[in-house]
């Protein structure tokens, strides 16, 4: 998705703007009050509405792949949003990203930014880019796993939990995958009404109805699983990231 990142400045304040082009992973390293996390935010607030900031000390640009008309025709239809009521979307327009968050997009543009990035940065980031990310600050690596509310299992999911609660083979993958780093079998709550909440059980749920019901069985099951609120914060920040990447398109 991104091809090269461009800084102000190099190894010292003097040297020439420095371009990076990064691997799959790109590390900051550097002493307290070195800029680690000057930079992070610099590029956050770039990526959600492709817009260099006055301000910036170390960040100066990204530059961006472009996508195929596959993955184009595959995101829009995943991300398209349908208006709330009261909500008015001109001719040629489209919302796209969550039911909470939202973006009112040219279609045409959307699609020109995506075939060519570089051309359109705002349109790219405002339509696309910021709905891909995943800042894990000490805030939100918490507020990953938090309880979140039941909503309307007809519609598009709308965040990690729902996708799993929903979607047997994604929950029994994820729990693999989560058992194997953690030694617990992660397990979709939904005994508080209108809530969904995550926790670790010392054995798996005998059925979906077990771990997906209301009855007194499952109600006893969720009751000696431990809560991930009361879990440490590599857990948690742990079992959010494996979440996040089961709610498709958005990371």
């Amino acid at each position: 998705m991104i091809t090269a990142l461009t800084l102000k400045f190099g190894a010292n304040p003097e040297d020439e703007p420095l371009r990076h082009e990064p691997a799959t992973v790109t590390v900051f390293v550097g002493p307290n009050n070195s800029g680690k996390s000057r930079i992070l935010q610099e590029i956050d607030r770039f990526c959600r509405d492709g817009t260099p900031k006055a301000g910036n000390v170390i960040f100066e640009n990204l530059e961006f792949a472009a996508l195929d008309d596959a993955a184009i025709e595959d995101w829009i239809e995943k991300a398209l949003v349908a208006p709330k009521v009261g909500d008015r979307v001109l001719d040629g327009r489209v919302q796209v990203g969550r039911e909470d968050d939202a973006a009112n997009v040219g279609r045409e543009q959307l699609i020109a930014s995506l075939k060519n990035p570089q051309a359109n940065q705002n349109a790219y980031c405002v339509g696309f880019l910021r709905f891909r990310l995943l800042k894990l600050d000490g805030k939100n690596r918490i507020e990953l796993v938090s309880k979140k509310p039941v909503g309307d299992l007809q519609s598009r999911p709308q965040n990690g939990f729902q996708t799993i609660f929903a979607d047997d083979d994604k929950r029994r993958s994820l729990r693999d995958i989560t058992y194997d780093a953690i030694g617990g079998y992660l397990v979709v709550d939904p005994t508080e009404i209108g809530q969904l909440r995550l926790r670790y059980s010392d054995r798996a749920p005998a059925s979906g109805r077990e771990e997906r019901g209301l009855e007194a069985d499952a109600v006893a099951f969720h009751g000696q699983a431990q809560l991930i609120d009361e879990m440490s914060d590599v857990v948690k920040a742990f079992t959010g990231i494996m979440l996040s990447r089961v709610n498709p398109p958005f990371y």
